[in-house]
């Protein structure tokens, strides 16, 4: 197998973590553009750099389900992906709320929100360049990872419609545990 086919067995494998080939609906072409965007942090925010290691966590998982051995960053030495990103904190919601109310995959769920969150939702296959393609997602995708969402959170991942403090100056995983509290009471 080359490294090309693994680079795009591991798309796959991402593509089904979180169900984006969905029975009525594809995000195909969204997968593609958030896979490959680098992942970007406001540097004054403190520990947001955890998410993108969360998110380069996802392919050690991948080389040990293969049951590969080596060095995963020689195949995938690309800095961490939106994609990745957001499926890591999506995992690590599932995790947070597994321990409230017990255990059930809910990645795919919390992915989704997210999604949805950043008005991703609409952009599925049969109308993604109807709806601007990859130009309005990058300009969605540069509008939440430059904190340019509004000061509730809406516009970015976690909205939270029941705070005075302003989230565009709050790291992710704090916006993410207030998020759900507010959301599943988790």
């Amino acid at each position: 197998m080359t490294k090309g086919d693994l680079k795009q067995d591991y798309f796959q494998w991402l593509c089904e973590t979180i169900h984006a080939d969905m029975i009525e609906v594809s995000y195909w072409l969204l997968m593609n553009d958030l896979h490959k965007t680098t992942f970007l942090w406001c540097g004054d925010i403190p520990r947001d750099e955890n998410r993108a290691a969360d998110g380069k966590s996802l392919r050690e998982i991948w080389f040990r389900d293969l049951g590969i051995d080596g060095d995963v960053n020689d195949i995938l030495p690309m800095p961490c992906t939106v994609l990745e990103a957001l499926i890591g904190m999506a995992g690590r919601m599932d995790f947070e709320l597994s321990e409230s109310e017990g255990s059930r995959n809910r990645t795919s769920e919390m992915f989704w929100d997210m999604i949805s969150n950043l008005g991703l939702i609409p952009m599925s296959d049969d109308v993604y360049h109807e709806l601007g393609g990859e130009n309005t997602v990058q300009e969605k995708l540069k509008h939440w990872m430059m904190r340019r969402y509004e000061p509730d959170g809406r516009g970015g991942i976690f909205p939270l419609p029941f705070t005075d403090t302003d989230q565009r100056k709050v790291e992710l995983w704090v916006q993410m545990q207030t998020y759900l509290n507010e959301n599943y009471g988790a």
